[in-house]
């Protein structure tokens, strides 16, 4: 059994590996996808190997527990590992916290070369530099590095070749009749590069080494960077309207305090526990925000886990699409999400406290002026006062008192 932790250090779920191959049964089979679990949205190993990637600044990816740990115990300490699916754009936004450059080293068969190729393009596509250390035949990372040792491997990821070298010599390889479909997967990666220069100088490389005009090669890239624009032009069009309205945008303590909270569940939800169980949403019914809050609420009680196009596209209103695309982009490694939650919880229940202190403090002072009784409201100001004070005492860090 493995366990399965977050980039928090918790563990969320576990991997088990068959132990026999007498039956159909899985070789690995992880635990069920829960409100803290999405297989998709983490890495095996990231957790404890981020300060090793950052140090080296790479990060080898591999398919399996058993290939990561076989790499590790032989002093290899910058790896990942998928957790059984294809890789996703935010595990791609993860380990580009940590590095810009990615060694993919996965099984020598079609299977792993094909899954290779495929996160490869999800990779390029968030700004990551591709090596592919090439396996020889029936290796996995695991067996090569029983077999061959550290060194071998170091060797071998130090021999990786660029994406481009890499799929330019898989062309070669080929009879000019069969060489179409694999021409047309180079370009569809060049599509995804970022940087224009570096496009147009690997294209004129492309255009070199398979003797084809670039002109001809253009043309053809052409389709492949149309459909890009298409799917990014609403994500842009948001993100300039989020721009324009955060302008001269005066937001108090409270409000403030309720979004920080949608962020970081947006960005960690393995916190939804924490927040959802001291967040009472009628404290911040009269901010926008409250309708995150519920979707994400709903989520959270039907034990799912926010997918990001839902997420996007859930909300008429331009203003909370805005706020949820800026946080998807943003990143918040560096920062203490549970403490920050904890600080925000406590701001928001502060000021309850405080607007229901000044409440019965206004009832009192009118009680006392009509010559009412007025000690019993007395009592309530010392019980809300004494509230207030455990509550800065739980705080991790000083409230800024709203008054």
């Amino acid at each position: 059994m493995f366990p399965i932790w977050n980039l928090s250090g918790r563990v969320v779920a576990f991997g088990g590996r068959k132990l026999s191959d007498q039956d159909d049964a899985p070789k690995y089979l992880n635990s069920p996808e829960t409100a803290v679990y999405e297989k998709g949205k983490l890495l095996y190993g990231l957790f404890q190997n981020r300060d090793e990637i950052r140090k080296l600044d790479q990060a080898i990816f591999v398919e399996g527990y058993t290939d990561l740990m076989s790499l590790v115990s032989v002093g290899i300490k910058n790896v990942v590992a998928t957790l059984g699916t294809a890789l996703t754009e935010h595990q791609a936004r993860l380990v580009h916290r940590y590095t810009n450059d990615v060694v993919l080293m996965y099984d020598s068969d079609t299977s792993g070369s094909a899954a290779s190729l495929r996160g490869a393009d999800v990779l390029l596509e968030n700004g990551l530099n591709i090596f592919m250390a090439n396996l020889p035949s029936g290796f996995d990372p695991d067996t090569f590095v029983r077999e061959k040792g550290a060194s071998e491997v170091r060797a071998l990821v130090q021999e990786a070749q660029n994406l481009f070298d890499f799929k330019l010599e898989k062309v070669l390889a080929q009879p000019t009749e069969k060489r179409s479909e694999l021409i047309q997967s180079i370009l569809e990666s060049l599509a995804r590069y970022k940087d224009g220069i570096q496009r147009s100088l690997l294209l004129k490389k492309v255009s070199e080494r398979l003797e084809i005009d670039e002109k001809v090669l253009w043309g053809e890239m052409e389709r492949f960077l149309y459909q890009r624009r298409k799917s990014k032009e609403r994500r842009s069009t948001i993100v300039d309207r989020l721009n324009a309205l955060s302008k001269g945008k005066k937001v108090n303590k409270v409000e403030r305090a309720a979004e920080d909270l949608a962020r970081i569940l947006i960005y960690e939800w393995s916190l939804a526990d924490l927040i959802f169980e001291d967040l009472d949403l009628d404290e911040i019914s009269e901010f926008k925000i409250l309708s995150v809050f519920n979707y994400l609420k709903n989520q959270f009680r039907g034990g799912k886990c926010p997918v990001e196009s839902d997420l996007i596209n859930n909300f008429n209103d331009v203003d909370l699409s805005a706020f949820i695309v800026n946080t998807l982009d943003s990143d918040f490694e560096s920062l203490d999400l549970e403490r920050w939650a904890t600080d925000c919880l406590a701001t928001i229940k502060h000021a309850t406290l405080q607007a229901q202190l000044e409440e019965v403090r206004e009832h009192m002072r009118q009680a006392q002026k009509n010559g009412e009784p007025w000690r019993e409201l007395l009592q309530v100001c010392m019980e809300l006062e004494q509230e207030k004070k455990k509550l800065q005492d739980k705080s991790i860090t000083a409230i800024d008192k709203i008054t």
